[in-house]
């Protein structure tokens, strides 16, 4: 192969990871992750690139994936990957509300609070 098309072919594993990344980023497959879990089992540890519970979600749907927000970076890849916002806001409250070791139940809970409730993020710094 030569370099043109070995760049071509990585061009075209990068698109098709971007749409995966993109289609395993929703709302819905995220939180369904989480309810696969016990409640007390812990599924994240806050403020680490490659243990937060989004990094954790796309490690066990088979991307060598980090999280720093507000991007999704891979290893061996130059390329980031922007973050929905959802996802941006999730990851922000889970390294400053939770902290820590992060369960399937408190995620759920912060899930819930700020997308189903739609508590406003700023009120959630009052019961931290």
């Amino acid at each position: 192969m030569s370099g043109g098309e070995i760049t071509a072919r990585r061009d075209v594993d990068m698109k098709e990871t971007k749409q995966t990344i993109q289609e395993l980023l929703t709302p819905e497959a995220f939180l369904q992750w989480v309810r696969q879990h016990s409640p007390n089992e812990v599924i994240g540890q806050a403020c680490d690139a490659a243990a937060c519970p989004l990094a954790r979600y796309l490690q066990d749907n088979g991307l060598n994936a980090r999280v720093a927000q507000p991007f999704v970076f891979l290893e061996g890849e130059e390329e980031w990957i922007t973050l929905p916002e959802w996802a941006i806001q999730f990851e922000n409250k889970t390294d400053f509300l939770l902290g820590g070791n992060i369960t399937a139940a408190e995620a759920e809970w912060l899930f819930e609070t700020l997308f189903v409730h739609r508590i406003p993020i700023e009120r959630l710094r009052l019961y931290r």
